[in-house]
């Protein structure tokens, strides 16, 4: 049996979110399977504090800002997860079978990351429940914005203010729906 990879296509995503913290999800895949995981980085002066969930596995990495080889230490760590490779890895508390309580309102924390977003394009998680991507014009201060909560997705378009101001407004009402 092969081990779960994430595909190189995808590392330049470890590398952003490293650059700008904030959450994503990633897909590893084998022959004719894929696994999810979700990470989060936190990021000081000086660290990288990175939480990872994958597969009912949990586990935490911290790393140095200035290692130019952070994603791929972050990949290494997370395929490793992944492939059972890391016995520090913990077992995730099973979570309850109603719906969790998603905030109403967009934290600071969640703002930022969608500021970054809009101003850098990419993709990032919100509110943890709300996927954002974002796609820049190369020659013109123009950007596409979608924001989506399972299947009900919103788009916009415009200046890179005006799909902020959109993006922030529809998570909102994602959010209260």
């Amino acid at each position: 049996m092969s081990a779960y990879r994430i595909p190189l296509a995808r590392q330049e995503l470890l590398h952003h979110m490293l650059q700008v913290g904030g959450a994503a999800t990633v897909e590893l895949s084998r022959p004719e399977q894929t696994l999810r995981a979700d990470f989060s980085v936190e990021l000081t002066d000086a660290s990288a504090l990175i939480a990872i969930e994958i597969g009912g596995r949990s586990d935490r990495l911290t790393l140095k800002r200035r290692d130019r080889a952070n994603h791929l230490h972050l990949r290494d760590f997370i395929e490793e997860i992944a492939n059972g490779q890391v016995e520090s890895a913990r077992e995730v508390e099973p979570r309850p079978l109603e719906e969790p309580h998603v905030p109403q309102t967009l934290s600071e924390l969640d703002e930022r990351a969608l500021r970054t977003v809009t101003r850098t394009g990419g993709q990032a998680t919100v509110a943890g429940c709300l996927h954002v991507t974002v796609h820049l014009s190369p020659d013109s201060n123009k950007a596409t914005g979608i924001v989506g909560k399972g299947s009900n997705t919103r788009v916009c378009s415009g200046s890179r203010g005006d799909v902020y101001a959109s993006l922030a407004s529809h998570a909102e009402e994602l959010l209260a729906a």
